[in-house]
């Protein structure tokens, strides 16, 4: 009588049908045990990781692996309870948001009317506030909101 091998044993077979099921499912088939065997534990695996996903998708537990769905107005500087966005790519609204104001930024600081000496008391002395103002008229959302996209998407360069 031949020895087994030690790949055929059930010993080994099992914990790698539920390690790494393809593998183990592979050396099941290939081994030379009967076939009513190899039937049952197909069966068995397959029985389980359906109830392992019916079990994740019933309880939520994926959806902590997604990020929330894009809000309807495009942009979303909502933060966590740890003080991270609860969406933490940059949207693409958040994009032209950030670039508009980075031009009226730099179209501001260029401009003759920024020196100081012709500047009135009633005008924002930051180049960068007056452009998120400006930004924010154009899109007609609150300033704050384009502040908060603006320093969102800066936070998002700046830790590249």
């Amino acid at each position: 009588m031949r020895k087994k091998k030690s790949w055929h044993k059930l010993e080994f077979i099992l914990p790698v049908m539920i390690v790494l099921p393809p593998v183990g499912l592979l050396l099941l088939w290939l081994s030379p045990q009967r076939r009513a065997l190899k039937d049952t534990l197909t069966v068995l695996l397959l029985a389980f990781y359906a109830l392992v996903g019916i079990v994740v998708w019933r309880t939520g537990y994926y959806t902590n692996f997604q990020e929330p769905p894009i809000p309807h107005s495009g942009y979303d500087i909502t933060k966590d309870a740890r003080g991270q966005y609860e969406i933490s790519r940059v949207l693409p609204k958040e994009r032209r948001i950030f670039n508009q104001v980075v031009e009226e930024t730099r179209r501001i600081q260029k401009s003759p009317m920024n020196m100081p000496s012709q500047m009135d008391s009633s005008t924002i002395d930051d180049p960068e506030a007056r452009a998120i103002e400006i930004v924010a008229e154009r899109y007609g959302i609150n300033s704050t909101d384009v502040q908060g996209i603006y320093m969102k998407v800066s936070s998002k360069l700046a830790s590249r």
